[in-house]
């Protein structure tokens, strides 16, 4: 219900801010965002405009002139010293001279590959990554280097202005014949003079090297044009035939000599390894092996680490397998320009380690044999791929690779129908379904259609390990939150103690959402769609569209969703830890606490409403018309709405009862389960919820047996026979009610002779109990006890009596009552 009640005033609010934006008229800044504030907006009017709406200072008197060149010198010293930091330009002499030498070897690289209009994808797509990693360093290292010069151009137009003011100070004093102090003016203005010949000198290095980034950013760009091209042509021609027919004369007369000498010649390159790199290269393999070994080391040394979470029983199975996967994963990230045969190693390495951890995470066994032929055919085609093999050897690897994998796939299929008893699972249908699409990859590359053909293969097996990695991911991160949530030092936290379980389900949900997005970001990068994972999250982000003169961004829906999440969740980590760490402390009753967390979370979820309507782009000045909107609904059909929400908050505010409590309503008598803001849950003995809206609780009479004690009074009321002892009566009820412990001894149980009946003494027994929760159970045990005691002691309950006086029978009734004695007799 309050998810519910929370949608409907978020659409509500979200619909009414269209309308009056619909409604207000086309401002002259109205393309610049209202998240951007107007002083960064540039006036249009420029620096005469604003020099001649802004009317020109007084210049200061003589008084000032001794003190203001105290302050001068003391923020020209503060001025060389910024500038003194802008002068140590050899960190970035350095990282130029190393992006200068990447530059020339990627350069290298390009020009020993031949023509790129040769190439093939996989070539094509290595040299493009390894452009736009180079691109983006140096885009990276421009950005401080212009930041600095910024800065010394700021300090440049202010002491430009000092000097201006200096000068015309001077002529301003001296018109009016006023004696001048001797060299003050003289020393401010080579102060000045001498911070703008500082900033002159620190300036020209800086420039210098932004000269040289630009040059190296224009090389960079030149060397991506042709791969660029060539790229854009191979994907277009990914739907057209680029290649004979298997079966034509044209297929076959490629496989000249000139084509093994081709596949030489890239089996050379592919492995041959620059004499320069090899030190470095050979390093990093030490480290490695270094590295694996250590964690391997420790995984068997810290085995009891693994055992708390059974989302690590991998790492216990495979401590290899999990050490060569985290080195190689790390490692890899350190590779500027890899040579070839080193990437393909590290590859390969991290797809067969990634198939054994993941082996043991599969529910399925018949799983694992598939995952290591999509191994085996991605380290194969890293291998094709290494050596730049011609597209005619490819396409013969492909159908090969194809014609193997329709066979494989179609017989683990039918060995799963015969474990399952003759019955076909998810599991043999998708493998039905992976032989189905291999099926139609063979047919169009027979045909000719070996890009697309290659295009499908490359994309499936890609996605399959994108989604194994992701599982595997998936299970360390959610076993490190395991793992630090069972920490001793954490577990002893009032907070992981009470909401331990709460927090990580959060957490992993987190982490959930995070790697699913990651995956569905990387599968358009994956399937061709755009570059890079970075375009792909910038494309989507900026995606637009309109509704009505309304114009969204879905990249601002996705942010604006963010701060929701973020506030809901920051609400329920604030309220948990209320509960955890300080009402504990405070000793306060459970309505308060209650109380508390609700309005806690009702600011903050008012808050997160207002900040992701910002964020989205809705003009909050438009929220004028919603004091109408709403005058209009509570008038109409929201007024019981209204009532009972103002009601719930004056439920939560004086607080007349509390979660807990046992209150009467309506002859209803029952527990109060939850106070929300609409209404109230009421619990009653028989275990069925009352829903009471919160304005009955205002405008009605309500029975609260707990709100200030849980002490009750039970009354029961009892008759005896007439001729019975008064006082035997009122000692055995009292005795009664001294036997059950949960009677109270002070006030002592009361018993009282009260009236005379029609048919017998009536006498009631006044018991106090400490829990209200146990009136029925305790009523229930004295009248066992009163009626065991009243027989012990002779004391008769009597029915209900009545004398019958009759004044008129008629006669022949009388007769008939007459003989039916005799015939008895």
């Amino acid at each position: 219900m309050k998810q519910r009640l929370c949608a409907t005033i978020v659409l509500a609010v979200w619909l009414i801010a269209c309308a009056g934006m619909a409604q207000e008229k086309t401002e002259t800044q109205s393309s610049v965002p209202q998240l951007v504030p107007k002083v960064f907006i540039k006036d249009e009017g420029g620096e005469q405009n604003k020099e001649a709406k802004t009317p020109a200072l007084p210049l200061p008197g003589l008084a000032e002139v001794v003190p203001r060149a105290a302050d001068l010198g003391q923020r020209a010293i503060q001025a060389e010293e910024t500038i003194a930091a802008t002068r140590d330009t050899s960190a970035f002499e350095r990282q130029i001279g190393e992006t200068e030498s990447q530059v020339n070897q990627i350069t290298k690289k390009i020009a020993g590959m031949g023509d790129s209009a040769s190439w093939n994808i996989y070539r094509l797509l290595d040299v493009q990554h390894l452009i736009l990693g180079e691109k983006n360093k140096l885009g990276a290292l421009l950005d401080p280097i212009s930041s600095r010069l910024s800065e010394l151009e700021a300090i440049r137009k202010s002491w430009e202005d000092e000097l201006v003011f200096w000068k015309k100070w001077e002529e301003s004093l001296s018109e009016v014949q006023t004696e001048i102090p001797p060299g003050t003016f003289k020393k401010t203005q080579e102060a000045a003079n001498a911070i703008l010949q500082s900033v002159a000198n620190a300036s020209a290095p800086l420039l210098t090297l932004q000269q040289k980034l630009m040059k190296h950013l224009d090389e960079v760009r030149q060397l991506s044009i042709p791969i660029e091209t060539a790229l854009k042509k191979v994907r277009s021609e990914t739907f057209e035939k680029n290649a004979p027919s298997f079966f034509t004369r044209e297929f076959f007369e490629q496989f000249d000599a000139g084509l093994w000498v081709a596949v030489k010649g890239g089996i050379i390159d592919g492995w041959k390894i620059d004499s320069e790199s090899l030190p470095v290269f050979a390093w990093m393999i030490f480290l490695q092996v270094l590295l694996t070994i250590s964690l391997a080391y420790f995984i068997r040394r810290r085995r009891r680490v693994p055992e708390k979470t059974a989302e690590w029983h991998f790492i216990r199975e495979h401590d290899w397998a999990f050490s060569i996967f985290v080195t190689q994963a790390v490692t890899v990230l350190f590779y500027q320009v890899p040579a070839p045969s080193w990437l393909f190693l590290a590859v390969a390495l991290l797809i067969f380690s990634a198939s054994f951890l993941v082996s043991d995470m599969l529910p399925h066994p018949r799983m694992r044999p598939v995952v290591f032929f999509l191994a085996g055919v991605q380290i194969i085609s890293a291998v094709l791929k290494l050596m730049s093999i011609p597209a005619p050897v490819i396409s013969l690897y492909l159908a090969l690779v194809l014609a193997v994998g329709i066979g494989f796939f179609l017989n683990q299929a039918r060995r799963q129908v015969v474990e399952q008893g003759g019955r076909s699972d998810l599991l043999a249908a998708g493998l039905r379904g992976a032989s189905l699409v291999g099926c139609a990859a063979l047919i169009v590359l027979l045909a000719g259609y070996s890009n697309l053909a290659d295009y499908v293969v490359r994309s499936c097996s890609g996605t399959i390990f994108l989604i194994v990695v992701a599982f595997l991911l998936l299970h360390l991160g959610n076993g490190f939150i395991e793992v630090v949530l069972s920490q001793p030092a954490v577990a002893r936290l009032g907070f992981f103690s009470g909401f331990g379980e709460a927090f990580e389900s959060r957490l992993k949900n987190l982490l959930k959402a995070i790697l699913s997005i990651g995956v569905f970001l990387a599968l358009f990068q994956l399937w061709g769609i755009y570059t890079s994972f970075g375009e792909a999250w910038g494309k989507i982000f900026e995606f637009k569209f309109a509704i009505g003169e309304l114009t969204l961004s879905f990249g601002r829906i996705l942010l604006s969703a963010l701060v929701l999440y973020l506030i809901v969740s920051g609400s329920w980590f604030v309220r948990a830890f209320l509960d955890g760490e300080v009402f504990p402390r405070q000793q306060l009753d459970r309505g308060a606490r209650d109380a508390i967390k609700k309005l806690i979370h009702y600011s903050l979820l008012f808050v997160g409403i207002i900040m992701a309507i910002s964020v989205i782009g809705l003009n909050l000045t438009s929220f004028a018309f919603l004091t109408g909107a709403v005058g209009i609904g509570v008038g109409f059909g929201l007024q019981n709405i209204v009532n009972n929400f103002v009601s719930g908050l004056m439920l939560l505010f004086e607080r007349p009862f509390k979660v807990g409590d046992m209150v009467v309503i309506d002859n209803e008598t029952g527990t109060v389960r939850k106070i929300g803001l609409r209404s109230t849950v009421i619990e009653t003995f028989d275990r069925s919820e009352l829903i009471v809206p919160n304005s009955q609780f205002i405008s009605g009479k309500v029975t609260n047996w707990t709100r200030s004690s849980h002490i009750a009074r039970i009354r029961i009321p009892v008759g005896v026979a007439y001729g019975s002892d008064v006082d035997l009566v009122l000692r055995v009820l009292k005795e009664a009610a001294e036997t059950d412990p949960r009677v109270l001894s002070s006030p002592p149980p009361n018993p009282l002779f009260l009236r005379f009946g029609d048919s017998a003494l009536d006498f009631e027994l006044h018991s106090w109990i400490s829990d209200v929760k146990d009136l029925l159970s305790v009523k229930s045990k004295l009248c066992q006890q009163i009626a065991s005691r009243f027989q012990q002691a002779g004391i008769e309950i009597p029915f209900p009596q009545r004398d019958l006086h009759l004044r008129s029978i008629d006669e022949r009734i009388l007769e008939r009552a007459l003989g039916l004695q005799k015939k008895g007799e």
